[in-house]
């Protein structure tokens, strides 16, 4: 058996000899019926089951051409009616007329598809003809929409209650809504052009486009940027809602293009620029809110975002140079920066994103800002040792009394302003000098803050940037804990011998990690007979426990406190090395010539000089000048203050220091930093043609910049005089002008 073929048996229909007069009567029967239904009349005698049963046999009998032609016929013969009824309607009542005429058509017609379901199902299927329904509709497209008055007539009406609209009036848009659903339910005309979008959408399109070129033409010449860009966000905001309550979606995209475009694409350069109300304006009065606006407005058209984010980066920089090139700031550091913090927070403020809970930045608006700061923070050379300053002023003083969180913002804060720095470097420089004058002089306010300032500096730059930073912390650490060992390792007879009115403490710092050279550079003063031999005996006791250590005395990194007795008061005087060395040779004499205590001391003139006015014209007049003045002269005789009188018990006498570097210094300093970048310079070329063996000119320059960038901002010139010292050593060998080879 062939399990491969289909057998079909076909079961024949008994044809009936049909009378032809059957097919007419019917129709007959069934055209007062439909005519009926679509006039609305009294269709309770009406049997639907029996039109059904008509409409069936005429298919079965093949009467369907007749059924078709006549209903055809009956369906034109009431729409001439419906557009005599509609066209005659008033202006005013227009609308509700066409609604009520389609609402009335629309369910005559579902009563006669319901009576002609089979003829639905056959006929039209057989003979590629539209069904009842589907005639009806086209009937009605065709002759009271298309190419007609009264469609016309609608599409004008549907315009103009749109414009009333836009221009605050109240409209039944609920009608206009019924309108617009008929035009996209009709679909597309004979020609096959969608009815909704070929005869309303299109003129809706151009009428949208004229409205609003006229409209911003106005708004652009009479009101300021703020009240333009609330306009359009109004104008645009209306549009999608005249899209969801009576338009059809797909509408919404060319509605919104046009509006965009005429209000803001067509306008977006004059409304930028206006001189007194634009962006620029809106950023210099804190308009955060209509700053967001307009960002978020012209970031949806051509080029829009891109000018408004050139705008803030200009602005941005202007503002930042103001700061850099006022005189005023030129020789303090704490203005300055306080100038940069409070424009780093405005602008903070400016580029939150509004929408987000936690206000987090906005990356696009972000980008420009974080490029202006970078530039004019570079552009002042003495910036990492202004910010350095400031970061030491409050570590030693303006952090008494803040809390916690207090403390870690203002320090994230410049932590933000420490990002932009290029010359990372040469802050480092500055920030250890400063940290180790705040731990050996124990001038730091608090010792958390310090760790926290130095975690965010590791977390920025790495272990390596703060590795001599910790290790400070860890020699202070251990030096506490030397100085108690010492104090137990002493015999009964030591103690006797050292003074009991003194108790000396150490520091023991290793060379390579803190700045010494740097905070010694004037020579040590001569101490004071106690503190030498108990400076002596710790030596002594710290070789006896330390083998193959050698220390260095650095007398000039201390402290002191001394008790001091006036004639009516009696005070404990927190002061410099350099101070107790002046102030301990007091003791003895009453007074004191300048030359007298330089030789007692041993202290430079430069150096000297500042002690003395800090002891003697400052705010604590620990002695008294003849004669009087700032200035300190080879012929000046300093004397006690015995009337010194203060309220407080413990006073810290300030020492007088540059609150920056003189020209000298900053041209040491920098000369420090330049030959510390040689080695860094040298190791990035060499670990890079390492990696690589052989490097063209350009590429090698691109690639050490990009290395070094976290750290400093190396030269050209710099990285060039590198290459040919690894050169002359051997390190690097030239294949040709622009190549180099890496020699093992």
């Amino acid at each position: 058996m062939n399990r491969g073929r289909v057998f079909q048996i076909q079961v024949s229909q008994m044809r009936r000899n049909i009378d032809p007069s059957y097919g007419v009567s019917s129709w007959e029967t069934l055209r007062e019926a439909i005519k009926l239904i679509y006039a609305r009349g009294d269709t309770m005698s009406l049997s639907y089951e029996e039109l059904y049963r008509i409409g069936y046999n005429m298919s079965q009998y093949n009467f369907g051409e007749i059924l078709h032609n006549g209903l055809q016929e009956v369906i034109k013969e009431h729409l001439e009616l419906v557009y005599e009824r509609i066209n005659a309607a008033p202006q005013a009542t227009f609308l509700q007329q066409m609604k009520s005429e389609w609402d009335s058509f629309n369910i005559s017609r579902s009563q006669v598809q319901d009576i002609l379901m089979y003829f639905d199902r056959s006929y039209p299927v057989k003979r590629r003809k539209m069904t009842s329904g589907s005639l009806t509709m086209a009937l009605f497209r065709d002759m009271i929409i298309c190419d007609s008055e009264v469609g016309e007539r609608l599409v004008k009406i549907l315009l103009d209650q749109i414009e009333n609209e836009r221009n605050g009036e109240s409209i039944d848009w609920y009608v206009v809504s019924a309108m617009t659903r008929l035009l996209v339910e009709l679909g597309a005309d004979s020609q096959g052009r969608f009815v909704y979008g070929h005869y309303f959408e299109k003129r809706l399109l151009e009428a949208t486009t004229e409205y609003y070129r006229k409209e911003s033409k106005v708004y652009v010449s009479e009101g300021t940027l703020s009240e333009y860009m609330i306009r359009v966000e109004r104008r645009i905001n209306e549009e999608l809602d005249r899209v969801e309550r009576y338009l059809d979606r797909c509408t919404l995209s060319q509605l919104k293009w046009i509006t965009e475009t005429e209000l803001l694409l067509r306008n977006q350069e004059k409304i930028l620029f206006m001189p007194t109300t634009g962006f620029r304006w809106m950023l210099r009065n804190d308009k955060y809110e209509d700053i967001h606006r307009t960002y978020r407005l012209l970031s949806r058209v051509e080029n829009g975002q891109k000018m408004v984010l050139s705008q803030l980066r200009t602005e941005v920089i202007e503002r930042g140079m103001e700061i850099v090139e006022n005189e005023e700031y030129a020789s303090e550091c704490q203005p300055m920066i306080d100038a940069f913090l409070v424009l780093k927070a405005k602008y903070d403020k400016i580029v939150a994103d509004p929408t987000s809970e936690e206000k987090t930045a906005d990356k696009k608006l972000l980008l420009p800002v974080n490029e202006a700061f970078e530039h004019f923070l570079n552009a002042f050379e003495g910036t990492p040792e202004f910010l350095s300053l400031y970061i030491d002023k409050l570590l030693r003083q303006e952090f008494k009394g803040l809390s916690e969180d207090e403390i870690e913002q203002q320090l994230d804060s410049l932590i933000a302003l420490f990002r932009y720095l290029q010359n990372k470097d040469v802050f480092q420089k500055y920030y250890s000098l400063h940290l180790s004058k705040r731990l050996l002089y124990g001038r730091s306010v608090s010792e958390d803050a310090e760790r926290y300032f130095a975690i965010k500096l590791k977390e920025e730059c790495g272990s390596e940037y703060t590795r001599k930073v910790e290790g400070m912390f860890t020699d202070m650490k251990t030096s506490e804990e030397t100085n108690a060992n010492f104090k137990n390792s002493l015999t009964e007879a030591e103690e006797q011998a050292l003074p009991c009115s003194l108790d000396l403490n150490v520091s023991v710092l290793k060379i390579g990690v803190w700045p010494v050279s740097e905070v010694a550079s004037n020579g040590l003063p001569i101490l004071p007979h106690d503190v030498t031999e108990h400076l002596k005996l710790f030596i002594s006791k710290y070789n006896e426990s330390h083998n193959g250590r050698i220390l260095k005395v650095q007398n000039t990194l201390g402290t002191a406190e001394l008790r001091a007795k006036f004639s009516k008061s009696e005070h404990e005087l927190v002061v410099s090395t350099w101070q107790m060395c002046v102030l301990m040779n007091f003791n003895n004499q009453d007074s004191l010539t300048y030359k007298e205590l330089q030789e007692a001391t041993g202290i430079s003139e430069q150096t000297l000089c500042r002690t003395l006015q800090s002891l003697a014209c400052a705010k604590y007049k620990i002695l008294l000048k003849e004669p009087r003045g700032r200035d300190v002269g080879e012929t000046d005789v300093f004397s006690f203050n015995a009337a010194f009188t203060n309220r407080g018990f413990r006073i810290r006498v300030p020492t007088i220091s540059s609150s920056k570097e003189n020209d000298k210094e900053r041209e040491d300093a920098k000369a420090r930093v330049e030959q510390d970048r040689k080695p860094q310079i040298e190791a990035a070329i060499v670990r890079i043609m390492k990696d690589r063996k052989t490097l063209d000119h350009s590429q090698l320059i691109a690639e050490v910049v990009r290395q070094l960038s976290p750290k400093f901002r190396p030269e050209v010139s710099d990285i060039k005089l590198r290459i040919e010292s690894l050169i002359d050593r051997e390190f690097l060998a030239r294949e040709n002008e622009r190549t180099y080879n890496y020699r093992a």
